[in-house]
Protein backbone atom coordinates (compact mmCIF):
# COMPACT_ATOMS: atom_id res chain seq x y z
CA UNK A 1 0.00 0.00 0.00
CA UNK A 2 1.47 3.13 -1.51
CA UNK A 3 1.92 6.04 1.32
CA UNK A 4 -0.19 8.64 -0.74
CA UNK A 5 -2.98 6.05 -0.60
CA UNK A 6 -2.46 5.72 3.24
CA UNK A 7 -3.09 9.23 3.57
CA UNK A 8 -5.73 9.50 1.63
CA UNK A 9 -7.73 6.55 3.78
CA UNK A 10 -6.62 8.41 6.70
CA UNK A 11 -7.95 11.80 6.04
CA UNK A 12 -11.17 10.15 4.76
CA UNK A 13 -11.77 8.85 8.15
CA UNK A 14 -10.83 11.88 9.38
CA UNK A 15 -13.56 13.51 7.30
CA UNK A 16 -16.30 11.05 8.13
CA UNK A 17 -15.94 11.12 11.18
CA UNK A 18 -15.63 14.67 11.63
CA UNK A 19 -18.67 15.06 9.71
CA UNK A 20 -20.19 12.35 12.30
CA UNK A 21 -19.81 14.46 15.24
CA UNK A 22 -17.63 11.47 17.14
CA UNK A 23 -14.45 10.59 18.65
CA UNK A 24 -12.25 10.04 15.76
CA UNK A 25 -10.98 6.29 15.21
CA UNK A 26 -7.47 5.46 16.07
CA UNK A 27 -5.78 3.88 13.41
CA UNK A 28 -2.37 1.85 13.84
CA UNK A 29 -0.69 -0.52 11.19
CA UNK A 30 2.19 -1.42 9.78
CA UNK A 31 3.38 -2.66 6.59
CA UNK A 32 5.06 -4.89 6.08
CA UNK A 33 4.63 -7.20 8.95
CA UNK A 34 7.54 -9.28 8.74
CA UNK A 35 11.27 -8.43 7.64
CA UNK A 36 13.73 -11.83 6.85
CA UNK A 37 17.57 -11.04 6.73
CA UNK A 38 20.28 -12.95 4.88
CA UNK A 39 22.98 -13.78 7.09
CA UNK A 40 25.07 -11.13 6.09
CA UNK A 41 22.64 -8.75 7.64
CA UNK A 42 21.66 -5.50 6.00
CA UNK A 43 18.85 -2.88 6.43
CA UNK A 44 15.16 -2.86 5.57
CA UNK A 45 12.28 -0.66 6.15
CA UNK A 46 8.49 -0.90 7.37
CA UNK A 47 5.95 1.88 7.02
CA UNK A 48 3.84 2.43 10.41
CA UNK A 49 0.53 4.60 9.79
CA UNK A 50 -1.03 5.86 12.79
CA UNK A 51 -3.63 8.96 13.66
CA UNK A 52 -2.08 8.41 16.90
CA UNK A 53 1.11 8.24 19.14
CA UNK A 54 3.10 5.28 19.00
CA UNK A 55 5.79 3.53 20.16
CA UNK A 56 8.19 1.03 19.55
CA UNK A 57 8.94 -1.64 21.87
CA UNK A 58 12.63 -1.73 22.83
CA UNK A 59 14.34 -4.16 20.27
CA UNK A 60 16.68 -7.01 21.45
CA UNK A 61 20.80 -6.41 20.31
CA UNK A 62 21.07 -7.76 17.38
CA UNK A 63 18.59 -5.13 15.73
CA UNK A 64 18.35 -1.44 15.33
CA UNK A 65 15.33 0.53 14.97
CA UNK A 66 14.99 4.10 14.08
CA UNK A 67 13.08 6.02 14.74
CA UNK A 68 11.21 4.36 17.67
CA UNK A 69 8.02 5.99 18.17
CA UNK A 70 5.79 8.79 15.90
CA UNK A 71 2.90 10.46 15.44
CA UNK A 72 1.51 9.33 11.96
CA UNK A 73 2.86 8.16 9.11
CA UNK A 74 6.52 7.26 9.62
CA UNK A 75 9.07 4.98 7.65
CA UNK A 76 10.80 2.47 10.56
CA UNK A 77 14.48 1.54 9.54
CA UNK A 78 15.60 -1.72 10.84
CA UNK A 79 18.97 -2.52 10.45
CA UNK A 80 20.63 -6.21 11.67
CA UNK A 81 24.02 -6.88 11.72
CA UNK A 82 26.03 -10.09 10.00
CA UNK A 83 24.65 -13.18 12.04
CA UNK A 84 28.07 -15.43 13.41
CA UNK A 85 26.23 -17.52 15.30
CA UNK A 86 24.61 -20.90 13.54
CA UNK A 87 21.64 -20.29 15.19
CA UNK A 88 18.20 -19.27 13.05
CA UNK A 89 17.41 -15.84 14.93
CA UNK A 90 13.89 -14.29 15.27
CA UNK A 91 12.44 -11.52 17.81
CA UNK A 92 8.92 -9.57 17.40
CA UNK A 93 8.74 -5.55 17.47
CA UNK A 94 5.76 -4.27 19.14
CA UNK A 95 4.29 -1.25 17.96
CA UNK A 96 1.84 -0.01 20.80
CA UNK A 97 -0.62 3.10 21.12
CA UNK A 98 -3.33 4.24 23.12
CA UNK A 99 -6.85 2.34 22.50
CA UNK A 100 -4.94 -0.03 19.60
CA UNK A 101 -3.97 -3.18 19.51
CA UNK A 102 -0.35 -3.94 19.32
CA UNK A 103 0.85 -4.53 15.90
CA UNK A 104 3.73 -7.08 15.28
CA UNK A 105 6.42 -6.66 13.04
CA UNK A 106 8.69 -10.19 12.87
CA UNK A 107 12.41 -9.35 12.09
CA UNK A 108 14.11 -12.75 11.15
CA UNK A 109 17.97 -13.41 10.00
CA UNK A 110 19.67 -17.16 8.45
CA UNK A 111 21.62 -18.82 10.56
CA UNK A 112 25.51 -18.41 10.05
CA UNK A 113 26.83 -21.80 7.56
CA UNK A 114 30.44 -20.88 8.93
CA UNK A 115 32.54 -23.31 10.57
CA UNK A 116 34.53 -22.87 14.01
CA UNK A 117 38.12 -23.09 13.44
CA UNK A 118 39.86 -26.10 14.20
CA UNK A 119 43.06 -25.26 13.56
CA UNK A 120 44.38 -24.15 17.14
CA UNK A 121 48.11 -24.57 16.96
CA UNK A 122 50.39 -21.87 15.55
CA UNK A 123 53.40 -22.99 14.56
CA UNK A 124 56.47 -20.97 12.76
CA UNK A 125 56.88 -17.54 14.64
CA UNK A 126 59.23 -18.25 17.18
CA UNK A 127 61.89 -14.92 17.41
CA UNK A 128 65.43 -16.71 16.26
CA UNK A 129 68.63 -14.36 16.89
CA UNK A 130 69.21 -13.42 13.66
CA UNK A 131 65.82 -14.33 11.96
CA UNK A 132 63.32 -12.06 10.14
CA UNK A 133 60.52 -11.55 12.08
CA UNK A 134 57.43 -13.21 11.04
CA UNK A 135 54.58 -10.56 10.32
CA UNK A 136 51.66 -12.80 8.85
CA UNK A 137 50.18 -16.31 9.53
CA UNK A 138 48.51 -18.32 6.36
CA UNK A 139 46.31 -21.74 7.19
CA UNK A 140 43.43 -23.05 5.42
CA UNK A 141 41.24 -21.84 7.78
CA UNK A 142 42.37 -18.35 8.25
CA UNK A 143 45.24 -15.72 7.81
CA UNK A 144 46.68 -13.36 10.21
CA UNK A 145 48.94 -10.41 11.33
CA UNK A 146 51.82 -10.80 13.51
CA UNK A 147 52.63 -7.25 15.49
CA UNK A 148 55.97 -7.79 17.49
CA UNK A 149 57.03 -5.95 20.96
CA UNK A 150 59.98 -4.66 20.32
CA UNK A 151 59.20 -4.33 17.45
CA UNK A 152 62.68 -5.40 15.30
CA UNK A 153 62.57 -6.46 11.46
CA UNK A 154 65.47 -8.63 12.34
CA UNK A 155 65.22 -10.30 16.30
CA UNK A 156 67.90 -9.01 18.08
CA UNK A 157 70.03 -11.47 20.47
CA UNK A 158 69.26 -11.78 24.33
CA UNK A 159 66.08 -10.39 24.18
CA UNK A 160 62.39 -10.81 24.91
CA UNK A 161 60.04 -10.72 22.65
CA UNK A 162 55.92 -10.79 22.99
CA UNK A 163 53.59 -10.52 19.76
CA UNK A 164 49.64 -9.74 19.43
CA UNK A 165 48.71 -12.13 16.33
CA UNK A 166 45.34 -11.35 14.51
CA UNK A 167 43.38 -13.89 12.90
CA UNK A 168 40.62 -13.46 10.47
CA UNK A 169 38.80 -16.53 9.35
CA UNK A 170 38.71 -17.51 5.70
CA UNK A 171 36.02 -19.33 3.47
CA UNK A 172 33.46 -21.07 5.29
CA UNK A 173 35.51 -20.88 8.75
CA UNK A 174 34.53 -18.20 11.10
CA UNK A 175 35.89 -17.23 15.15
CA UNK A 176 33.02 -17.42 16.54
CA UNK A 177 32.95 -20.34 18.54
CA UNK A 178 36.67 -20.69 19.88
CA UNK A 179 36.94 -21.06 23.14
CA UNK A 180 39.20 -18.63 25.55
CA UNK A 181 43.01 -19.36 25.30
CA UNK A 182 42.29 -22.22 23.18
CA UNK A 183 45.04 -20.84 20.16
CA UNK A 184 48.49 -22.73 20.94
CA UNK A 185 51.32 -20.73 19.70
CA UNK A 186 54.36 -22.92 19.40
CA UNK A 187 57.57 -22.08 21.24
CA UNK A 188 55.67 -19.31 23.45
CA UNK A 189 55.82 -19.44 27.20
CA UNK A 190 52.47 -18.20 27.45
CA UNK A 191 49.73 -17.35 25.25
CA UNK A 192 46.19 -15.87 26.10
CA UNK A 193 43.17 -15.49 23.25
CA UNK A 194 39.35 -14.05 24.63
CA UNK A 195 36.55 -16.40 23.63
CA UNK A 196 35.22 -15.75 20.20
CA UNK A 197 38.74 -13.89 19.22
CA UNK A 198 41.35 -14.22 17.23
CA UNK A 199 43.87 -11.76 18.78
CA UNK A 200 46.18 -13.83 20.81
CA UNK A 201 49.00 -12.83 22.68
CA UNK A 202 51.53 -14.74 23.49
CA UNK A 203 55.16 -14.69 25.50
CA UNK A 204 58.22 -16.33 23.86
CA UNK A 205 61.67 -16.75 25.17
CA UNK A 206 64.41 -14.85 25.36
CA UNK A 207 66.46 -14.99 22.46
CA UNK A 208 69.97 -15.77 21.74
CA UNK A 209 70.34 -19.50 23.19
CA UNK A 210 71.77 -22.47 21.25
CA UNK A 211 69.64 -23.53 18.21
CA UNK A 212 67.65 -27.20 19.40
CA UNK A 213 65.53 -29.13 17.75
CA UNK A 214 62.54 -31.09 19.54
CA UNK A 215 61.19 -34.32 18.21
CA UNK A 216 57.43 -34.50 18.69
CA UNK A 217 54.12 -36.73 17.35
CA UNK A 218 50.82 -36.65 17.13
CA UNK A 219 48.28 -39.26 16.55
CA UNK A 220 50.44 -42.07 17.23
CA UNK A 221 49.71 -42.66 21.15
CA UNK A 222 46.40 -44.32 20.57
CA UNK A 223 46.56 -46.96 17.58
CA UNK A 224 44.35 -49.73 16.77
CA UNK A 225 44.61 -53.10 13.91
CA UNK A 226 42.69 -51.69 11.39
CA UNK A 227 42.24 -48.43 12.05
CA UNK A 228 43.71 -45.63 10.00
CA UNK A 229 45.56 -43.29 11.66
CA UNK A 230 44.43 -39.90 11.47
CA UNK A 231 46.16 -36.45 11.23
CA UNK A 232 49.28 -38.57 12.60
CA UNK A 233 52.89 -36.86 12.25
CA UNK A 234 56.00 -36.64 13.57
CA UNK A 235 57.17 -32.73 13.80
CA UNK A 236 60.66 -31.24 14.32
CA UNK A 237 60.08 -28.23 16.01
CA UNK A 238 63.24 -25.43 15.69
CA UNK A 239 64.02 -23.58 18.90
CA UNK A 240 66.27 -20.23 18.46
CA UNK A 241 66.90 -20.58 14.77
CA UNK A 242 64.86 -20.95 11.87
CA UNK A 243 64.69 -23.84 8.91
CA UNK A 244 65.99 -23.09 5.59
CA UNK A 245 63.77 -22.04 2.53
CA UNK A 246 64.84 -25.80 1.35
CA UNK A 247 65.55 -28.86 3.74
CA UNK A 248 66.74 -32.31 2.22
CA UNK A 249 64.16 -34.52 3.28
CA UNK A 250 66.32 -37.79 4.13
CA UNK A 251 68.06 -36.07 6.99
CA UNK A 252 64.62 -36.02 8.72
CA UNK A 253 64.04 -39.83 7.82
CA UNK A 254 61.84 -41.94 10.03
CA UNK A 255 61.92 -45.78 10.60
CA UNK A 256 60.75 -48.13 13.03
CA UNK A 257 56.68 -47.40 12.95
CA UNK A 258 54.67 -50.11 13.22
CA UNK A 259 53.73 -52.27 10.27
CA UNK A 260 51.27 -50.95 7.99
CA UNK A 261 52.14 -47.53 8.55
CA UNK A 262 54.18 -45.35 6.49
CA UNK A 263 56.29 -41.89 6.81
CA UNK A 264 55.91 -39.77 3.62
CA UNK A 265 59.09 -37.19 2.73
CA UNK A 266 59.64 -34.47 5.65
CA UNK A 267 57.94 -31.26 4.26
CA UNK A 268 59.06 -27.98 5.63
CA UNK A 269 55.89 -26.41 7.31
CA UNK A 270 57.04 -23.14 9.27
CA UNK A 271 60.16 -21.14 9.65
CA UNK A 272 60.69 -23.51 12.51
CA UNK A 273 59.16 -26.99 11.93
CA UNK A 274 59.49 -28.96 9.61
CA UNK A 275 56.60 -32.39 9.26
CA UNK A 276 56.89 -35.89 8.93
CA UNK A 277 53.31 -37.48 8.11
CA UNK A 278 52.39 -40.32 9.13
CA UNK A 279 49.83 -42.51 7.07
CA UNK A 280 48.35 -45.72 6.39
CA UNK A 281 46.37 -48.78 8.51
CA UNK A 282 48.31 -50.94 11.39
CA UNK A 283 47.92 -54.24 10.47
CA UNK A 284 49.87 -56.03 13.52
CA UNK A 285 48.09 -55.90 16.75
CA UNK A 286 51.09 -55.27 19.52
CA UNK A 287 50.87 -54.99 23.81
CA UNK A 288 54.00 -52.76 23.43
CA UNK A 289 54.79 -49.21 22.38
CA UNK A 290 57.03 -48.72 19.19
CA UNK A 291 60.30 -46.68 19.72
CA UNK A 292 60.35 -44.47 16.47
CA UNK A 293 64.11 -44.14 15.53
CA UNK A 294 64.79 -40.29 14.02
CA UNK A 295 67.80 -38.66 13.18
CA UNK A 296 70.12 -37.28 16.52
CA UNK A 297 71.26 -34.43 14.84
CA UNK A 298 70.22 -32.39 11.78
CA UNK A 299 72.98 -30.76 9.63
CA UNK A 300 73.41 -26.97 9.41
CA UNK A 301 72.38 -27.11 5.88
CA UNK A 302 68.83 -27.45 6.44
CA UNK A 303 68.71 -24.23 9.40
CA UNK A 304 69.52 -20.67 8.79
CA UNK A 305 71.46 -19.14 11.43
CA UNK A 306 72.68 -22.09 13.38
CA UNK A 307 76.51 -22.03 14.23
CA UNK A 308 77.03 -25.52 14.65
CA UNK A 309 77.78 -28.09 12.14
CA UNK A 310 74.47 -29.85 13.36
CA UNK A 311 71.49 -28.96 15.56
CA UNK A 312 71.01 -31.53 18.17
CA UNK A 313 67.77 -33.13 18.02
CA UNK A 314 66.01 -34.26 21.49
CA UNK A 315 63.02 -35.99 23.07
CA UNK A 316 61.98 -39.61 21.83
CA UNK A 317 59.18 -40.01 19.58
CA UNK A 318 57.62 -43.35 20.05
CA UNK A 319 54.35 -45.28 18.71
CA UNK A 320 51.67 -46.44 21.19
CA UNK A 321 50.80 -50.02 21.42
CA UNK A 322 48.70 -51.41 18.80
CA UNK A 323 45.47 -52.74 20.09
CA UNK A 324 43.28 -55.42 18.72
CA UNK A 325 40.97 -54.22 15.72
CA UNK A 326 37.21 -54.58 15.84
CA UNK A 327 36.54 -57.56 14.25
CA UNK A 328 34.34 -57.77 11.03
CA UNK A 329 30.29 -57.64 10.86
CA UNK A 330 28.56 -60.20 9.70
CA UNK A 331 25.24 -60.53 7.97
CA UNK A 332 22.29 -62.06 9.76
CA UNK A 333 22.31 -65.90 9.55
CA UNK A 334 19.37 -67.57 8.07
CA UNK A 335 18.02 -71.35 7.88
CA UNK A 336 19.47 -72.93 5.24
CA UNK A 337 17.12 -76.17 3.98
CA UNK A 338 14.77 -77.84 5.95
CA UNK A 339 15.52 -78.52 9.93
CA UNK A 340 15.08 -81.55 11.16
CA UNK A 341 13.79 -82.79 14.34
CA UNK A 342 17.32 -83.40 15.82
CA UNK A 343 19.55 -81.04 13.30
CA UNK A 344 19.73 -77.00 11.86
CA UNK A 345 21.77 -75.84 9.17
CA UNK A 346 21.89 -71.62 8.48
CA UNK A 347 24.11 -70.23 5.24
CA UNK A 348 27.31 -69.01 5.48
CA UNK A 349 27.40 -65.65 6.96
CA UNK A 350 29.32 -62.72 4.60
CA UNK A 351 32.57 -61.09 6.68
CA UNK A 352 32.62 -57.18 5.92
CA UNK A 353 35.41 -56.11 5.64
CA UNK A 354 36.96 -59.64 4.16
CA UNK A 355 40.66 -58.10 4.70
CA UNK A 356 41.24 -58.88 8.32
CA UNK A 357 41.94 -63.09 8.16
CA UNK A 358 38.96 -63.90 10.29
CA UNK A 359 36.30 -66.45 9.75
CA UNK A 360 32.88 -67.05 10.69
CA UNK A 361 32.02 -68.98 13.84
CA UNK A 362 28.57 -69.93 14.89
CA UNK A 363 26.67 -70.91 17.98
CA UNK A 364 22.98 -71.91 18.94
CA UNK A 365 20.43 -71.31 22.22
CA UNK A 366 17.02 -71.61 23.21
CA UNK A 367 17.61 -68.49 24.97
CA UNK A 368 14.92 -65.80 23.58
CA UNK A 369 17.00 -62.57 24.46
CA UNK A 370 18.41 -60.41 22.13
CA UNK A 371 21.58 -59.53 24.03
CA UNK A 372 24.46 -62.35 23.41
CA UNK A 373 24.15 -64.85 25.49
CA UNK A 374 27.25 -65.75 27.74
CA UNK A 375 26.99 -69.71 27.85
CA UNK A 376 27.46 -70.30 23.94
CA UNK A 377 29.69 -72.74 22.41
CA UNK A 378 31.05 -71.18 19.41
CA UNK A 379 31.99 -73.94 16.28
CA UNK A 380 32.95 -72.95 12.77
CA UNK A 381 30.73 -75.60 11.08
CA UNK A 382 27.11 -74.08 10.31
CA UNK A 383 25.28 -77.04 11.23
CA UNK A 384 23.99 -78.13 14.65
CA UNK A 385 23.24 -81.76 15.30
CA UNK A 386 21.50 -83.85 18.12
CA UNK A 387 19.28 -81.24 18.77
CA UNK A 388 16.00 -81.58 20.68
CA UNK A 389 13.04 -81.74 18.74
CA UNK A 390 9.89 -79.55 18.49
CA UNK A 391 12.05 -76.53 19.51
CA UNK A 392 12.84 -73.12 18.71
CA UNK A 393 16.24 -72.23 18.36
CA UNK A 394 18.19 -69.10 17.64
CA UNK A 395 21.62 -69.11 15.73
CA UNK A 396 24.67 -66.63 16.59
CA UNK A 397 27.50 -65.46 14.06
CA UNK A 398 29.95 -63.59 14.36
CA UNK A 399 33.49 -63.08 13.11
CA UNK A 400 36.49 -64.94 15.06
CA UNK A 401 39.16 -63.08 16.84
CA UNK A 402 42.39 -63.92 15.53
CA UNK A 403 45.56 -62.60 16.93
CA UNK A 404 45.02 -58.88 15.23
CA UNK A 405 41.18 -58.60 15.54
CA UNK A 406 38.75 -59.11 18.22
CA UNK A 407 35.47 -61.30 17.83
CA UNK A 408 33.12 -59.21 15.91
CA UNK A 409 29.69 -57.97 17.49
CA UNK A 410 27.28 -61.08 17.20
CA UNK A 411 24.47 -61.42 15.28
CA UNK A 412 21.37 -63.06 16.09
CA UNK A 413 19.03 -65.14 13.78
CA UNK A 414 15.03 -65.58 13.54
CA UNK A 415 13.91 -68.43 15.52
CA UNK A 416 14.40 -71.44 14.44
CA UNK A 417 11.86 -74.81 14.76
CA UNK A 418 12.89 -78.08 14.66
CA UNK A 419 9.60 -80.40 14.72
CA UNK A 420 8.48 -82.86 16.80
CA UNK A 421 10.31 -86.23 15.84
CA UNK A 422 7.60 -87.91 14.78
CA UNK A 423 6.08 -85.14 11.93
CA UNK A 424 6.08 -86.45 8.92
CA UNK A 425 5.76 -89.70 6.98
CA UNK A 426 6.68 -93.26 7.74
CA UNK A 427 6.62 -96.34 5.53
CA UNK A 428 6.65 -100.08 6.89
CA UNK A 429 7.51 -102.61 4.69
CA UNK A 430 4.42 -105.55 5.47
CA UNK A 431 5.15 -107.64 2.46
CA UNK A 432 7.79 -107.66 -0.66
CA UNK A 433 4.26 -106.38 -2.14
CA UNK A 434 2.75 -103.89 0.41
CA UNK A 435 4.22 -100.92 1.80
CA UNK A 436 1.96 -99.20 5.12
CA UNK A 437 2.73 -95.47 5.04
CA UNK A 438 1.48 -93.44 8.24
CA UNK A 439 1.53 -89.73 7.99
CA UNK A 440 1.71 -87.54 11.21
CA UNK A 441 0.70 -84.21 10.52
CA UNK A 442 1.74 -81.37 12.64
CA UNK A 443 -1.75 -80.46 13.88
CA UNK A 444 -2.88 -83.54 15.09
CA UNK A 445 -4.10 -85.80 12.45
CA UNK A 446 -3.04 -89.03 11.03
CA UNK A 447 -3.94 -90.61 8.09
CA UNK A 448 -3.13 -94.99 7.35
CA UNK A 449 -2.57 -95.27 4.04
CA UNK A 450 -6.27 -95.34 2.79
CA UNK A 451 -7.43 -97.52 5.52
CA UNK A 452 -8.19 -95.13 8.01
CA UNK A 453 -7.38 -91.65 9.24
CA UNK A 454 -8.30 -89.45 12.50
CA UNK A 455 -6.45 -87.49 15.37
CA UNK A 456 -3.26 -88.49 17.54
CA UNK A 457 -1.53 -87.78 20.33
CA UNK A 458 2.33 -88.63 21.79
CA UNK A 459 2.62 -89.45 25.55
CA UNK A 460 6.37 -89.60 25.21
CA UNK A 461 6.43 -90.97 29.11
CA UNK A 462 4.78 -94.51 28.36
CA UNK A 463 5.94 -94.25 24.25
CA UNK A 464 2.69 -94.31 23.34
CA UNK A 465 0.54 -93.19 20.27
CA UNK A 466 -3.05 -92.62 21.12
CA UNK A 467 -4.67 -93.06 17.83
CA UNK A 468 -8.62 -91.83 17.18
CA UNK A 469 -10.28 -93.46 14.42
CA UNK A 470 -12.49 -90.78 13.09
CA UNK A 471 -13.05 -92.13 9.46
CA UNK A 472 -12.56 -95.74 7.13
CA UNK A 473 -12.08 -95.90 3.81
CA UNK A 474 -14.86 -98.07 2.55
CA UNK A 475 -17.21 -98.52 -0.81
CA UNK A 476 -14.72 -95.89 -2.12
CA UNK A 477 -15.33 -93.05 0.17
CA UNK A 478 -14.11 -92.18 3.78
CA UNK A 479 -16.87 -93.31 6.20
CA UNK A 480 -17.43 -91.90 9.53
CA UNK A 481 -16.67 -94.35 12.57
CA UNK A 482 -17.15 -94.28 16.01
CA UNK A 483 -13.57 -94.91 17.77
CA UNK A 484 -12.51 -94.95 21.09
CA UNK A 485 -8.98 -94.42 21.98
CA UNK A 486 -6.70 -96.96 20.75
CA UNK A 487 -3.21 -96.72 22.70
CA UNK A 488 -0.54 -98.53 20.27
CA UNK A 489 2.86 -99.22 22.49
CA UNK A 490 6.38 -98.31 20.40
CA UNK A 491 9.63 -98.25 20.72
CA UNK A 492 11.94 -95.98 18.81
CA UNK A 493 15.34 -94.68 17.38
CA UNK A 494 15.97 -91.71 15.47
CA UNK A 495 15.33 -92.47 12.56
CA UNK A 496 12.45 -95.25 13.03
CA UNK A 497 10.09 -96.81 15.14
CA UNK A 498 8.57 -100.54 16.18
CA UNK A 499 5.13 -101.13 17.25
CA UNK A 500 5.01 -103.72 20.38
CA UNK A 501 1.72 -103.56 21.30
CA UNK A 502 -1.87 -102.49 20.28
CA UNK A 503 -4.48 -101.87 23.19
CA UNK A 504 -8.13 -102.28 22.98
CA UNK A 505 -9.98 -103.52 19.90
CA UNK A 506 -8.13 -104.70 16.72
CA UNK A 507 -8.54 -102.12 14.43
CA UNK A 508 -5.01 -101.30 14.51
CA UNK A 509 -3.89 -105.16 15.15
CA UNK A 510 -2.41 -105.56 11.95
CA UNK A 511 0.47 -102.87 12.78
CA UNK A 512 1.66 -105.34 15.58
CA UNK A 513 5.04 -106.28 15.30
CA UNK A 514 5.45 -103.20 11.89
CA UNK A 515 9.54 -101.29 12.45
CA UNK A 516 8.40 -97.86 10.47
CA UNK A 517 11.41 -95.94 8.56
CA UNK A 518 11.06 -91.83 7.70
CA UNK A 519 10.38 -91.34 4.31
Amino acid sequence: MSIKYQIFIIAAVVLITAGCRTTPTSVLSAEPTSLSFTVEGGSKTFVVTANVFWTISKPPAWIEVKPTSGNGIETVTVTVKANTTNINLEDDLNITATDVPVVTVVVRQNASTLLPVTNMTINGIVPVTGATSVTTIETTQYGGKVVWYPDDAVFAPTTDYSATITLTAKGVYTLYGVAENSFIVTGAISHANVANSGVITAVFPITGETPTIAATSTGLASLKAGQAVSDASIVYTLSHATYAATITPDNFAVTGLPAGLTAADATRTGNTAVTVAISGTPTTASENTAAITIPSAIPQANVTGAGAAVVAVSGTVTAGAVAMGDGASVSQPAVSGTPTHSSITVGAVTLTPTTTGQSAQYAITTNTSTAMPSDMTWQAESTFNNLTDNTAFYVWARSEANNNFNAGTAVRSAAIFTPAWYIGRWYAVQNPTSTITITFNANGSFTIDERLRGTYTFNETSNQIIFTATHMWLLLSWQPITSTPIPVTYTRTDTQWTVTAVSGIDLLNFLIGLTFNRL
